[in-house]
């Protein structure tokens, strides 16, 4: 969602045309998703990036130096003139990263719509077994890259209730728990209460971001953005 609200500004690369040129198209097909085949439908950067992964138990990546970044980038991505955007869910930036962050704090008034909304998207339950569907081929969108790697991750694993279930994956989840509080570190400049953009407009959220990236960022297709994004999850907001 932050990914898609910063390219709503002119001076940040768009991931998909539709986003600047057909902005309802867009909505339409990548913010209204179900949930449950968010992970084939998602949209998704169009740059090669599988020299890294962005969420764990997988660090492929984490300790490569900027000065191999650069030579890594240019065998595979063309030269950019607009600001880059990448999702990063890892509590820890790597090595290599020199960039600006806008971190999404998962403060307490945001937690069960969190703990919800990953439910459909993450998960699928059969019985006692939890299927993580990120790590199953035929429930994500580049799952030609998975033979490619040799990271191998449990994608499935038994539960006597759901309570034990949300301890370890959810709760205890490094990736939610370390990303509870606001953060200090140099490169994050903004940092995003989750809650906030389950109750303020868009553009509010937008105008923060401008202020402190000095972006240009669309505030009424942000409005609008943030708006078909509620209304997408309003199953999960209490």
């Amino acid at each position: 969602m932050i990914c898609a609200l910063l390219q709503l500004s002119n001076k940040v690369h768009p991931w998909h045309s539709d986003i600047h040129n057909n902005f309802q198209n867009f909505v339409r097909s990548k913010i209204l998703i179900s949930h449950e085949n968010h992970l084939q439908n998602e949209i998704q950067a169009p740059y090669q990036l599988s020299w890294f992964t962005r969420q764990l138990p997988f660090t492929r990546g984490d300790n490569l130096d900027p000065d191999e970044i650069d030579a890594i980038w240019m065998e595979t991505n063309k030269k950019y003139e607009q600001l880059l955007t990448m999702h990063w869910c890892k509590p820890y930036f790597p090595n290599w990263f020199q960039g600006r962050v806008v971190r999404i704090v998962n403060d307490s008034r945001s937690m069960d719509f969190l703990r919800k909304r990953r439910d459909p998207i993450f998960y699928e339950w059969k019985e006692r077994t939890v299927y993580f569907k990120r790590f199953i081929p035929e429930w994500i969108y580049n799952n030609h890259l998975i033979k490619k790697f040799n990271d191998d991750p449990v994608f499935h694993m038994e539960y006597e209730n759901k309570s034990d279930f949300y301890k370890e994956h959810f709760y205890e989840n490094p990736e939610i728990k370390q990303l509870q509080v606001s953060a200090t570190h140099k490169q994050v400049l903004c940092n995003i209460n989750l809650s906030d953009m389950l109750t303020m407009p868009g553009s509010k959220i937008a105008e923060k971001i401008n202020s402190v990236f000095d972006l240009d960022i669309n505030l009424e297709k942000a409005d609008l953005l943030l708006k078909h994004w509620l209304d997408n999850n309003k199953k999960f907001i209490d």
